[in-house]
């Protein structure tokens, strides 16, 4: 039968809203991915030549305009040297062309790859060319050979890979290239260059949010997540953040209520009740949402606000603006799905204001122009359009409505109950957002030492004596809003220096860490609050003092002298009770407690935000035995001048430094074993357990590292057992000269002898006749186990195999591991590595450093490494996921586990212990296979941390090296089993070992 047109037009229409439909889930559903998600997007830049410098007609000429314009295209309209390169067989380093790139990346972005592309053709015959690459990170220029053209008067292009060390914006942005050649010939030869550029990929987070999809704190990664697959809970997973999804979502510029409380209201200004007296500017207010999946770190964000009277809000000095948080968050915890209320933002906000909200490195995280692009403006006629909001929240969609401060924006929401922003068992403070620091009087006191000052870093850190820091302690049982609280310093007679105005909460029994002026005082520790002001050596009053300001507790109450810490050890102040404020309350960091690191790396002695020295037991000193094989070796009291050191090849000047020698047989554990300078001096140094000495091995340790200074004309340095009696020790009681050291020959027994070579981890010896350094030592070779608990600036030789064989991570950085285990990465200063494969020897000289937060052996040229026979290939070590980290940097290890994210260029899987990173470096040519969450994955690789410079954020991951170093295991969910499946190393007529499935449809995720 013939149906009615109309009902086949129906049937149509049904169809496409269907293939609609389906096409819309699929765009969301790609990958599991949904828009709450960071997705990285590659980026390629090609950037060319903006200025440069052409020194060979014998002074320094910049480019024209016209010279870099003929830089830009190979057109045969080319830059030419004056045609005096140097005759003399060698390169003449004040004769060169250099070229200058001016990419103008962000701090944010990562660089994945650098390819420099060169194209030059020579009038005549030349001996050799080469480019110099400068690194802006390590202020290096870094030699490339480059091939000659193969006959006079034609061009040659040649790409030369840089990203072994152009690999940060920072390097990106510096980059320098200079061409250099020389000639055998008298006759004058030039070199003419038509085209060079830098193409960079660099990935930079982007975010799109739509208005069908509300983003959701329920899609993020929790320790209570069970996939549906199987009945074994996905352990907890902790990732490094990838994207700050912090958006503007809610403004109020033409305020209708008395939002911050003037009168009546529930003293809490800027929550869901408002008062009922008189509306200002003070009134105004926007509010911030965290619709990503991890907690954000605004210390150091800021919010422009751009009209007739523009102003801007530093996050970290917030002046009289008030922070709510709906969960309970602070500046330094925003978390994911919070709501924040930035109340009475500084200056008057016009009802076309322009908003950008800037992370800590400047870039945008978001930015919203009211009376713009579809955006009402923020004018009101009455509480029911007081507000400019998205809807939903996150969505790209704002509309006008009534206000729904701190929580779900929705234009038909009635007036929701009133609740307290962040709900606790202590009374809330009433604040008044005005410029004075007077609190109302309808604020509720605390009872005393609610809240104690249990840690005062007053001296600073061996960085930086400005580095101070405090640390609060909540005595109670309940959370607590610090908003209205103050903690002043000042010095018992003036009116209080310093008033530092506290925001936040401080949980129940937990700390609060309040570091002076940033976030880089305590680099692997964020900071709660950042605050101004100083803490005199000499003694300061500190007093903490609730929203009624009833102080609640103070330190050095008394005034005068600090009652406890230490200067010269930079050792801090730690409350012993709960008890009030006295000196005896007080003492000084015992040392075999410490925790967190100075923006030097240094140990910083203090405990912050973990319990006090004090309050843990210190180490038993029995039962232990009382071994004699481990004996001072050599002290140097007073070194010179960093340029001495130079030529050992040095790149610090060790300062003062104690050196152990194993004189016996045997390895041996000295940890809680102690260093002193001496009676009287400096509280004793409590060595690491673990800390192990190989039989003949060195230990070079520097007083700085420890807290120690020894006086250059009379001190001592005495080695302790852990029960404090003296091992071994040695005295002076005249100045010593600079750069002599006090040493033994034999080492470890013989007798002392003062004005030797200083020798730092190196053989002792007498200085030569005529030379104050006297014959270069030869540097020691060592295990890289012991070798990488030594610090920056050791000079070591290293015996290993490599694991991450040449070209494998760029030009400059080999992989090796040694019979110990352990391994690291090897950097060549000038030149190339050779070819090489996995498993063949390296006997390797130089000295120790720490880049991008990766522990490498600088080796300066080819002359200081040697290749030996190809062995078997080192074996991998099983580790579990979540022992990724420093332990096991460096090394070549097994792991495998469920897959828990993608990215561009690695994916995470968890075996239950936490989430370790497999990452695909663009270096090496192997790309990430299709993988999906849920599926269980193994794979072999290196260890590698990369640290960013901006957050100090360590990101350890697992390097892939070869196509078959990844394989996926059948089934899903989390397994046990750490022992590799299949073969981890290349053959060369191995294929990929991972095929895609033919039904798995690749996820959009574009490499970073």
């Amino acid at each position: 039968m013939r149906r009615p047109v109309h009902q086949k037009r129906l049937r149509r229409i049904a169809l496409l809203c269907i293939i609609a439909i389906i096409a819309f889930a699929l765009l969301f559903s790609a990958g599991g991915q949904t828009p709450a998600e960071a997705r990285p997007r590659l980026v390629i830049g090609d950037f060319t030549a903006a200025s440069g410098t052409d020194t060979t007609g014998g002074s320094a000429a910049p480019l024209t305009a016209t010279d870099i314009t003929r830089l830009r295209v190979s057109d045969n309209l080319r830059k030419a040297s004056d045609g005096a390169w140097p005759t003399s067989g060698a390169y003449d380093e004040n004769l060169y062309i250099e070229f200058v790139f001016t990419p103008a990346l962000s701090a944010g972005e990562i660089v994945s790859s650098v390819t420099i592309t060169h194209e030059y053709r020579r009038g005549g015959v030349l001996t050799a060319a080469k480019l110099e690459v400068y690194e802006t990170d390590t202020s290096t220029w870094h030699d490339e050979p480059i091939t000659l053209p193969s006959a006079a008067n034609t061009d040659l292009s040649q790409d030369i890979n840089v990203s072994g060390y152009i690999d940060t914006a920072t390097d990106v942005n510096g980059l320098k290239i200079r061409f250099l050649a020389y000639r055998s010939t008298v006759a004058s030869i030039t070199t003419s260059h038509d085209f060079i550029r830098a193409r960079v990929d660099y990935g930079t987070p982007t975010h799109t949010l739509t208005p069908s999809e509300t983003l959701t704190p329920s899609e993020t990664f929790t320790p209570t997540h069970t996939p549906t697959d199987t009945p074994t809970p996905t352990p907890t997973f902790t990732h490094t953040p990838v994207l700050q999804l912090a958006l503007i979502n809610e403004i109020v510029t033409d305020p209708q209520q008395d939002w911050s409380d003037n009168t009546g209201g529930d003293s809490i200004p800027f929550s869901r009740l408002p008062g009922s007296g008189s509306v200002t500017v003070t009134d105004e207010w926007i509010e911030l949402y965290n619709a990503g999946v991890d907690s954000i770190n605004l210390l150091g964000w800021t919010l422009a606000m751009a009209d007739t009277s523009p102003a801007t809000l530093d996050f970290a000095s917030p002046g009289t603006t008030v922070f709510i948080f709906s969960n309970c968050g602070s500046l330094a915890n925003f978390k994911p799905g919070e709501y924040l209320v930035v109340g009475n933002p500084p200056g008057d906000l016009n009802n076309d204001t322009a908003l950008t909200l800037l992370r800590s490195d400047s870039t945008t995280a978001d930015s919203v122009s009211l009376g713009v692009g579809g955006v009402p403006d923020g004018n009101a006629t009455n509480a029911s359009d007081e507000s400019v909001a998205r809807f939903p929240d996150a969505s790209a969609t704002f509309s006008k409505q009534s206000a729904t401060i701190g929580y779900a924006n929705d234009p038909s929401a009635s007036t929701p109950t009133p609740v307290p922003a962040c709900p606790t068992d202590t009374p809330t403070a009433t604040l008044t957002p005005t410029n004075t620091a007077t609190p109302t009087a309808t604020a509720t006191a605390f009872p005393a030492r609610a809240i104690v000052i249990n840690e005062v870093m007053w001296m600073g850190a061996a960085a930086d004596a400005n580095d101070e820091w405090i640390e609060l302690r909540n005595t109670t049982g309940s959370a607590i809003n610090l908003t209205g609280w103050t903690l002043t310093i000042d010095d018992g007679v003036a009116p209080d220096d310093t008033v530092i105005n506290l925001s936040g909460v401080i949980s129940a029994g937990g700390f609060f860490l309040l570091e002076r002026t940033d976030d880089n005082t305590i680099t692997d520790i964020t900071a709660d609050f950042i605050y101004t002001g100083s803490m005199s050596n000499n003694g300061r009053i500190l007093n903490l003092r609730d929203p009624s300001f009833t102080s609640i507790d103070t330190a050095n109450g008394d005034g005068g002298a600090w009652p406890a810490g230490d200067e010269s050890a930079r050792a801090s102040m730690e409350r012993i009770s709960v008890d009030p404020d006295s000196d005896g309350n007080w003492s000084t960091n015992y040392g075999h407690v410490i925790n967190g690191l100075d923006h030097d790396g240094n140990p910083i002695r203090g405990t912050p935000r973990q319990p006090n020295s004090n309050l843990v037991p210190t180490p038993t000193p029995t039962p232990f035995e009382r071994i004699n094989t481990v004996r001072l070796n050599e002290v140097l009291p007073n070194p010179g001048p960093s340029e001495w050191w130079l030529e050992y090849g040095l790149t610090r000047t060790p300062g003062e430094y104690i050196e152990l020698f194993n004189i016996g047989p045997d390895p041996v554990d000295i940890g809680y074993w102690m260093i002193d300078d001496g009676p009287g001096g400096s509280d004793p140094y409590v060595l690491w357990p673990g800390a192990i000495i190989d039989p003949g091995g060195y230990w070079l340790i520097y007083a700085k590292d420890i807290g120690l200074s020894f006086n250059d004309s009379a001190d001592s340095v005495r080695l302790l057992y852990p029960d404090g009696s003296v091992v071994d020790e040695v005295s002076w009681d005249t100045t010593r000269k600079d750069d002599y050291s006090i040493s033994r020959s034999p080492p470890g027994i013989g007798e002392w002898n003062f004005d030797w070579q200083s020798t730092p981890g190196m053989p002792n010896h007498p200085h030569a006749v005529g030379s104050r350094l006297g014959p270069k030592p030869t540097p020691i070779i060592a295990g890289l186990r012991v070798a990488r608990m030594w610090s920056d600036g050791a000079w070591v030789t290293i015996v290993a195999r490599a694991t991450g064989p040449h070209p494998l991570f760029g030009a400059r950085v080999i992989c090796a591991q040694d019979d110990s285990g352990r391994g690291i990465a090897v950097y060549l200063g000038k030149g190339t590595w050779p070819p090489m494969q996995v498993g063949q020897a390296l006997t390797a000289a130089g000295y120790l450093r720490t880049r991008n937060g990766q522990r490498e052996l600088y080796v300066k040229n080819a002359w200081l490494f040697s290749l030996g026979e190809i062995g078997p290939p080192p074996t991998p070590v099983p580790v579990r996921a979540g022992e990724i980290g420093d332990d096991t940097e460096g090394t070549l290890v097994a792991v495998n586990g469920t897959v828990v994210r993608l990215e561009a260029n690695a994916f995470w899987i968890d075996d239950g212990s936490g989430a370790a990173r497999i990452f695909f470096l663009s270096s090496t040519g192997v790309e990430r296979p299709q993988v999906r969450r849920g599926q269980i994955w193994s794979a072999v690789g290196i260890v590698g941390e990369y640290t960013t410079r901006t957050s100090h954020a360590k990101g350890y991951r697992v390097m892939i090296r070869f196509a078959a170093d990844v394989w996926r295991v059948e089934g899903e969910g989390v397994v046990d089993d750490l022992t590799p499946t299949a073969n981890s190393l290349p053959e060369e007529s191995a294929t990929p070992t991972i095929m895609p499935e033919e039904s798995e449809t690749p996820s959009p995720t574009p490499a970073s």
